[in-house]
């Protein structure tokens, strides 16, 4: 039932995808098991609606296999790769497909591709071309569905259907890249049986879920305050454009904290904006003194962030010092929560375990050579293993740490 459920799923997101497929033509690739079986599923209801369907099969035993049965019952023309030694038959195929399934392999695969699947795949890569419609069956044969990895003979396609759960492999570099649009086809796997996942996928449609009803008759008091402590004379854009995001998330007041050597470059840039001009050091950096000020205005706001544009001097560093040690863990501030990012975090370096001094519901938001200089690694590690290195930090640092790139990953202290 599951791979029926399956092919009708990957159909289904094929004709969506495509239109009308009447009088499409469409090359199967049929590998061995459940993969090469859902393929077999998808002919079948590809040729029902009307498209002009052709299978090529790659280790695939066919004595008893019903589903092959029932594509040979509607006269669907059969290719075994066995019989195709130079891939001329595939060439062909390929070459006046419309749309192209990568039915060929899916989760199992573990060993490198060789033999006849490298020389399908390099066959296939040789005469596609951008007409072509590449669809996945899972996830394109040759990603690693594990940790994202490409073999270097796999094809990226231009829409992958991933079955029951996305898989992991599909989000992480380089794999992301190879995978065009993303669809989740439901076949039919219980919502119960995928309850304690711990790891989610988080769509436009369910942030959209967590967003707060805006009252008809609210002010700006109603939809929270918002301090942004941000700038530098070398960054002045980038106090506008925390700002500005600040604004369009819906905060009802946000106010910038900035070095008054500033003020004058960024004052009225945000039109609604509010203004809290910081002492300045010699270098037009927020001075260490500048914590002072900002504390003062802490009262009142639920939100306080800090980092975008501050620099990293010595001045910048000490005044994170200060700022941590009067306000992280100020019971004046329990509900204030604080977001630390950019330069914020690059000053948290030099400071002895920063994070026992920030309140636990604190949000930091590195990008991944912020986040190797916090933990002493190299970019190219942090990006080897986003996943883990991320769900590590959280659970190390007991803060959410939300790891920004090409598929953001949020990760909790609960990891």
């Amino acid at each position: 039932a599951l791979m029926q459920n399956a092919g009708q799923a990957i159909a289904t997101a094929i004709i969506e995808h495509w239109g009308n497929v009447r009088g499409c033509k469409v090359l199967i690739l049929v590998g061995p098991g459940n993969n090469g079986g859902d393929g077999l599923v998808v002919a079948r209801h590809l040729h029902d609606a009307g498209a002009v369907v052709s299978l090529y099969l790659w280790n695939r035993r066919t004595e008893g296999d019903i589903n092959l049965e029932l594509a040979e019952d509607r006269d669907i023309p059969i290719t075994v790769a066995e019989q195709d030694p130079d891939f001329a038959r595939l060439r062909d195929q390929a070459f006046f497909a419309d749309i192209i399934v990568d039915a060929l392999l899916g989760t199992g695969r573990a060993r490198p591709i060789a033999g006849v699947l490298a020389g399908i795949l390099n066959t296939i890569r040789e005469v596609r071309a951008s007409r072509h419609t590449l669809v996945a069956v899972d996830l394109p044969t040759g990603l690693n569905a594990d940790d994202g990895t490409i073999d270097p003979s796999a094809l990226p396609a231009n829409l992958t259907v991933t079955l029951g759960c996305p898989k992991i492999g599909l989000l992480l570099p380089p794999g992301n890249a190879y995978v065009g649009k993303l669809v989740v086809g439901d076949i039919g796997i219980p919502a119960a049986a995928m309850a304690d996942i711990a790891l989610q996928m988080t769509t436009a449609a369910d942030v959209a879920d967590y967003l707060p009803a805006r009252s008809p008759i609210g002010n700006k008091g109603t939809f929270g305050k918002a301090l942004i402590v941000a700038g530098s004379r070398n960054f002045v854009g980038a106090t506008y454009l925390v700002a500005a995001s600040a604004i369009h998330v819906g905060a009802g007041l946000v106010t910038l904290a900035i070095p008054e050597s500033i003020h004058g470059l960024v004052a009225g840039k945000p039109t609604e904006a509010t203004y809290l001009p910081l002492p300045s050091g010699r270098e037009g950096e927020i001075a260490a003194a500048a914590s002072a000020n900002v504390i003062s205005a802490l009262p009142g706001y639920a939100v306080l962030a800090v980092g975008p544009g501050l620099g990293q001097r010595p001045e910048t560093t000490q005044f994170m010092r200060q700022l941590l040690a009067d306000g992280g863990l100020n019971p004046q501030f329990a509900k204030l929560r604080w977001i630390v990012d950019a330069d914020g975090l690059n000053n948290l370096v030099p400071i002895t375990v920063w994070w026992r001094q920030l309140p636990d519901s604190s949000i930091l938001t590195p990008h991944p050579a912020e986040l190797g200089r916090l933990l002493g690694l190299a970019v190219a590690d942090v990006q080897r293993d986003r996943l883990r290195v991320a769900r590590e930090a959280a659970q190390r640092w007991g803060k959410v740490v939300v790891l920004k790139g090409a598929n953001t990953i949020i990760a909790g202290p609960n990891g």
